[in-house]
């Protein structure tokens, strides 16, 4: 009878156990590609009255760079600063509309936020124009999602 009951909980102890790894960094990022970029380039998101972010610090010829994004805010806006060799400083703000979708793998793991891309805005100083190549922002990147074209990039 021991034996019995040593078995069956056992058996409910490994029935209870989820074998479910989760991701520890469920971050999906925006991958941004740029064209014609400063040769010092800093990144910082602008969290509307509360203290700007800094997400990525002096780039030099950065090209590509990935940009997180938040889950519940419709528009993410992001100030880019550019610098040249000659230490002129440029500043742009790029405004991204986007939807929040929550995607769920199990109840034990917390959601990841996908998002679909609707709109894109910049101010023009540095940035020429913006494009989207890629709406969908997954944690699969297949391709950049955005395209900025700079004043430099010859259009």
């Amino acid at each position: 009878m021991k034996k019995l009951l040593t078995l069956a909980l056992i058996a409910l102890t490994l029935a209870g156990c989820t074998s479910i790894d989760c991701s520890i960094d469920n971050t999906v990022m925006m991958q941004v590609r740029i064209k014609g970029a400063a040769d010092t380039l800093n990144v910082s998101a602008l969290r509307g009255g509360e203290a700007d972010t800094l997400l990525y610090n002096r780039g030099v010829s950065t090209d590509s760079l990935q940009l997180p994004m938040s889950y519940m805010q419709q528009t993410d806006s992001y100030k880019f600063v550019f610098k040249d060799a000659a230490g002129q400083v440029t500043a742009d703000t790029l405004s991204v509309s986007k939807t929040n979708e929550p995607r769920f793998e199990s109840v034990d793991c917390s959601p990841q936020y996908f998002h679909t891309l609707t709109a894109v805005s910049s101010t023009h100083h540095f940035i020429d124009s913006v494009v989207i190549n890629n709406s969908q922002v997954t944690n699969h990147v297949s391709s950049a999602h955005l395209l900025i074209y700079t004043r430099r990039s010859g259009l």
